[in-house]
């Protein structure tokens, strides 16, 4: 099955000189010029990331003994 062909490579937004990256809106050298400046505005800070819980934490475990009814190994829950 053959390839698809490749788009052409687009115009950057900002300078339209250089082609942008391929996924990206400017070209290499705008986009780190892009994010300094938004940096610079305070768009990027501290976001605390919330903890983990864990399902398991603070649980006793059971062992396959203690279970009783259908979790009983060689049992299907049928009463003979």
């Amino acid at each position: 099955m053959p390839r698809k062909p490749k788009a052409p490579p687009k115009p950057c937004r900002r300078c339209e000189s250089a082609d942008a990256i391929a996924g990206e809106k400017y070209c290499k050298s705008c986009r780190s010029a892009v994010l300094s400046e938004i940096e610079k505005d305070g768009y990027f800070t501290e976001v605390e990331k919330p903890k983990r819980v864990s399902e398991h934490l603070g649980r006793s475990s059971l062992g396959s003994k203690v279970m009783g009814g259908t979790c009983e190994f060689g049992h299907d829950g049928d009463d003979d």
